[in-house]
């Protein structure tokens, strides 16, 4: 399949003889595309972050403190990877499609419209992919243990020291491979981004989309190819820096 797309991004039509890069350099040159690959970039750095801090505090709750809620919480972020992306994209609309207005001291009232934002593209890619980020960090802090951190406490550390100097050092590749992936899968999102992108909110997968169906499939292989190519450079990284 991935031979296919870049034979397809170098053909203008299905079946052509003539081979060129023409796809490739109207791809360059078609309008919004560079602010939608930088939204892409944008939102999927902001999942990946959330999604790791979160993994981070709700797995230490989970695994070390042994908090029911936290645990309850876990199971409930995992809820939503199973869920088809358009189950997940209808539930958002019919959840957040409305003003959600909040009153403060029954004097200020804020009202917050998150319908046709990048803010709903960012609450959709968090829900979809947290629990790819907290599955592979609660694994790992069954296996490192809470050893490291009471080594550091016993030597007069203070907790968040103890936890840097400890935990944190033995979960950094767990978390580097859990953030790279989350980054990967926000920024090629398909299904949500599609259902929930606004008029001027247009991500990666959305102009793929709008590519292959109504304007130029040649030019949608030649998109396709590059993502591929940068799915293909961020798992070799990471699979290079967990073998090192």
């Amino acid at each position: 399949p991935v031979l296919a797309l870049g034979i397809s991004s170098l053909q203008p039509f299905a079946g052509a003889s003539e081979w060129s890069l023409r796809a490739h350099e109207a791809l360059v040159g078609r309008r919004g595309l560079m602010a939608a690959v930088g939204r892409s970039v944008g939102l999927a750095l902001m999942t990946a972050v959330i999604c790791s801090v979160a993994a981070v505090v709700v797995g230490m709750l989970a695994e070390r403190r042994r908090m029911r809620m936290a645990q309850g919480t876990s199971t409930v972020l995992s809820w939503p990877y199973l869920l088809p992306g358009s189950v997940l994209a209808m539930a958002l609309i019919l959840t957040l499609s409305r003003p959600v207005r909040f009153i403060v001291l029954d004097r200020l009232t804020i009202t917050v419209l998150l319908a046709g934002t990048s803010w709903m593209l960012l609450v959709a890619y968090t829900m979809k992919h947290a629990a790819v980020a907290l599955r592979p960090v609660r694994v790992a802090l069954k296996g490192i243990g809470a050893s490291l951190d009471e080594a550091a406490r016993m030597s007069g550390a203070r907790p968040l020291r103890a936890f840097h100097t400890g935990t944190a050092q033995a979960l950094r590749p767990t978390l580097v491979a859990s953030f790279t992936t989350v980054f990967l899968l926000s920024f090629s999102e398909l299904t949500l981004s599609v259902l929930l992108v606004g008029p001027d909110t247009e991500v990666v997968g959305t102009v793929l989309f709008e590519l292959h169906s109504y304007a130029s499939p040649a030019e949608s292989a030649a998109l396709a190819t590059w993502m591929t190519l940068v799915a293909l450079v961020g798992f070799f990284g990471v699979f290079r820096g967990r073998t090192s």
